[in-house]
């Protein structure tokens, strides 16, 4: 009788366990994809930001150049 209870006990726990792990990983699964969106909006925002520095990049460069010319 013990023996079944301890089993059933058991059972149960995992059955409570496995939904949290589930619920748990079913809410990891939506911040990595919330991340990845997220990540895809900012996509243009970083091209530009891209676009800014190698402009700036060039304009040092042809800085160093009118200098040593």
């Amino acid at each position: 009788l013990q023996y079944d209870r301890k089993r059933q006990n058991r059972r149960l726990n995992i059955e409570r366990h496995g939904k949290e792990r589930m619920e748990l990983a079913a809410q990891r699964r939506q911040e990595r994809i919330a991340v990845k969106q997220r990540d895809l909006h900012n996509i243009p925002q970083l091209d530009r930001d891209r676009e800014v520095i190698d402009n700036r990049l060039d304009v040092q460069q042809i800085n160093l150049d009118n200098n040593q010319n």
